[in-house]
């Protein structure tokens, strides 16, 4: 059989079991178009991804164009978002990413991990150095952080707002903006959330385990003050923190709500939140970026969890059966839009037409490379898969985009590669 024959048969029972539970000819209309969505991915994205392994240092390049010229390296957030596919995307029949890798890639990636951290306790990368925006700064201390406990391995330098091995903290490393109220309040400002807010919202949600633990350290709930700055200027009109229902405000949507999930607390607008995601899903205007496609269908989710906390059991019941009947269309919507971030080299770019040059203010491709990019393909595939199923509330019946003999083929690509290296260094 061919590849793309043994991963429909891998599916097949799947695929019953999922239109069973939504029943009806809804669960019927579902599935074809979730079938209409998967027929936009390439089986070939898996040869792609796992050539992008670089043997020498143990970490994920974040493109081709990157991996074939000087002065790119990897880097952990494309190794963690390589590595996560596994799981993501169903290849690993529901076990973690980090017990169904080998040991000897944990160990690599443990070690390169490991190599990046510096005494103050952040995580650089030698391509990009100290002099890095405040996303990049604290996207990579979380990945650092969780790519080390996935591996194995302890820091080597006290972690950033976390105690010491005596139990006491070190705030000379902080960052400015956490070293006091006034500060963190100046800063708030900055971000002009009412104008900027999937930019604030970002920052806001790569940092938050920063915000929480430097308010312990200053005795001050930063968490409490920020949650009052997004309630002030989330719109009545239309539930978001745009004025404009459009791309953007629904990627603010998509950050921000997260953010009151994290911190159990209502989202005052989720009904109008909820239509204007609707809206931008079914929008006629081209995506210009695969995160335009991905982050109204997680705003959904994310919203519906929270109404399920927060609202009452027939107003949650009432949304999401709005949901089910709004998903044959949006998701056929949602293929027709995502189908042209493919690139030939069976991947997905970040862009419409190249691959995204620079990873939050970081140069992470040669410019205008017509290639797939791995936070492109992370958000174009895996991300807009199980985004529609969380929205769905199906997470559990999601038949795997990619199969088990997907991950065999994967790991082989990564042995092949590191074997070909240690004999090389011989």
């Amino acid at each position: 059989m061919t590849r793309d024959e043994v991963r429909n048969e891998e599916r097949r029972e799947k695929w019953l079991s999922l239109e069973e539970k939504v029943g009806g000819e809804n669960g019927r209309e579902i599935v074809a178009a979730l079938k209409a969505l998967y027929d936009v991915y390439s089986p070939k994205a898996i040869n792609w991804l796992g050539n992008l392994y670089d043997p020498a240092l143990g970490g994920f390049y974040y493109s081709e164009s990157a991996q074939r010229t000087e002065g790119y390296l990897p880097d952990i957030e494309s190794t963690i978002e390589a590595l996560a596919i596994i799981e993501a995307s169903g290849m690993s029949g529901g076990a973690n990413w980090y017990d169904v890798i080998p040991d000897w890639l944990k160990k690599r990636v443990g070690e390169f991990t490991l190599s990046l951290q510096h005494p103050d306790g952040y995580f650089y990368h030698p391509q990009w150095g100290s002099e890095i925006s405040n996303l990049r700064k604290s996207r990579d201390l979380g990945t650092g952080r969780r790519l080390l406990r996935f591996t194995g391995f302890e820091p080597k330098y006290p972690v950033p707002s976390a105690p010491t091995k005596d139990g006491s903290f070190d705030m000379s490393n902080a960052p400015e903006r956490f070293k006091s109220l006034e500060n963190y309040l100046a800063y708030l400002d900055k971000l002009d959330i009412p104008h900027r807010s999937y930019n604030a919202g970002s920052e806001m949600n790569s940092q938050f385990g920063e915000v929480r633990a430097y308010g312990e350290l200053l005795g001050v709930d930063l968490v409490e003050i920020t949650m009052q700055r997004f309630d002030e200027y989330q719109r009545e009109d239309n539930g978001l923190w745009n004025e404009e229902i459009n791309y953007y405000g629904a990627n603010g949507l998509h950050k921000i709500s997260w953010i009151y999930n994290w911190t159990n607390r209502p989202i005052r607008y989720y009904e109008k939140a909820i239509e204007s995601a609707m809206k931008v899903i079914m929008s006629d205007v081209p995506a210009g970026g695969s995160v335009d496609v991905y982050n109204p269908w997680h705003a959904i989710g994310e919203v519906l969890i929270n109404c399920k906390n927060h609202c009452t059991p027939e107003k949650y019941a009432e949304l999401r059966e709005r949901v089910y009947a709004f998903a044959p269309a949006a998701i056929r919507k949602s293929a027709e839009k995502i189908s042209v971030f493919n690139k030939p080299d069976g991947g997905m770019s970040y862009l419409r037409d190249y691959s995204c040059p620079t990873s939050q203010r970081a140069p992470a491709a040669v410019p205008n490379s017509v290639e797939s990019d791995v936070n492109g393909f992370a958000c174009a595939s895996t991300s807009l898969v199980t985004s529609i199923y969380r929205s769905l509330g199906l997470s559990e019946y999601m038949v795997p985009l990619y199969t088990a003999s997907d991950l065999r083929l994967f790991l082989s690509i990564l042995e092949k590669r590191e074997k070909e290296y240690q004999e090389n260094k011989k």
